[in-house]
């Protein structure tokens, strides 16, 4: 029997580790709290990040000012007319509004890698190898990890090789020998839905009403009335426009720099899955949650799922994700398994 295992924070949490992220902030109350205020929910806490995150990213992508390139080169003609050459009299194009919003989402970034670094040092503090041999073994557990064909595990420490002698695991999301990632795949989902990474030319619009309005932008009445390609207004239509491609590109790798190194295993697992069959899955202390469905959907549906619920919330929250997600699942109380 194939069997895949899951393994969530609830693991670590049953083996009396300080692993949630509410732990790390109370560990130096009044810096973190302050300095990574933008990760706290609304419920006044940070017990997940990771949507946060995905929430926060998200709207500063929603607010992004687009450029109207027509418009943008309108207001440019207005302001600086033409120089003696009949050229527009105006050099080097930037956008102010692109370079306010790459500085927030740049210093966004940069604040989640500051979480992860700070986070990933209190791990090695309160979760070290040392502090992990001292842990209980649950023969449940244990019985159900030596069982398994393959275990993912979504958390940072070595729990599950230490304390069970297992070595060969896949964290996901990385661990505490080398780097972490506090991730869910935003990134990647933000990408693809709220970036433009080419300016919609006429190419795109082709000969309608858009397509014209943008011819508009670069043609000119000749002496006889005529409509005609003005050759210096087209040159400085390309240049605004080819700025605002590269723009659009480098926020594209801003993303992409964030989550390709970070993020690349949980990628792989993902697209690993589809091609593996199990027979059986454990869920061990994962909570399902939103920001790993993408992981979840992926695993073969005829498979039976024995998941482990913590409380009531849980028991209703996992009925209604294993059931959207058609698993043929049996929900277990996690008591059982933290027994001697």
């Amino acid at each position: 029997m194939k069997i895949l295992t899951i393994i969530g924070n609830g693991f670590d949490l049953g083996h009396d580790l300080p692993t949630q992220f509410d732990n790390f902030i109370k560990s130096n109350y009044n810096i973190f709290s302050q300095k990574y205020g933008a990760f706290r929910n609304e419920n006044n806490n940070w017990k997940d990040v990771e949507s946060q995150y995905k929430q926060l990213l998200c709207k500063i992508m929603r607010d992004r000012k687009g450029i109207d390139i027509t418009e943008e080169i309108d207001n440019i003609i207005q302001g600086y007319g033409f120089n003696e050459y009949g050229e527009v009299d105006y050099y080097n194009y930037t956008s102010e509004a692109f370079m306010e919003e790459y500085e927030k989402i740049i210093s966004f970034i940069n604040l989640l890698n500051q979480f992860e670094q700070d986070f990933l040092e209190y791990l090695k503090a309160n979760c070290c190898d040392e502090q992990l041999k001292a842990k209980v073994i649950y023969n449940k557990i244990e019985e159900i990890l030596s069982a398994s064909t393959k275990i993912i595990n979504f958390n940072y420490t070595n729990a599950v090789e230490v304390i069970y002698g297992i070595k060969d695991i896949v964290h996901i999301h990385g661990n505490i020998d080398n780097s972490i990632a506090i991730g869910c795949g935003t990134l990647d989902e933000v990408k693809e839905s709220m970036v433009d990474d080419k300016y919609p030319t006429i190419e795109n619009f082709g000969m309608n009403k858009h397509g014209f309005a943008e011819m508009m932008a670069y043609y000119e009445e000749d002496m006889e009335g005529n409509l005609v390609e003005s050759h210096f207004i087209k040159r400085f239509f390309d240049e605004v426009s080819s700025v605002i491609e590269e723009n659009e590109v480098r926020i594209f790798t801003l993303l992409d720099e964030k989550s390709k190194d970070s993020l690349a295993l949980r990628k792989q697992i993902i697209k690993d899955l589809p091609k593996e069959h199990y027979d059986k899955v454990y869920i061990i202390g994962h909570s399902l949650g939103e920001a790993d469905h993408a992981v979840l959907e992926v695993i073969n549906k005829d498979a039976i799922v024995n998941c482990f619920y913590h409380t009531d919330k849980d028991y209703e929250h996992m009925k209604n994700t294993l059931g959207t997600m058609n698993f043929n699942f049996e929900l277990l109380s996690d008591i059982d398994l933290y027994k001697k």
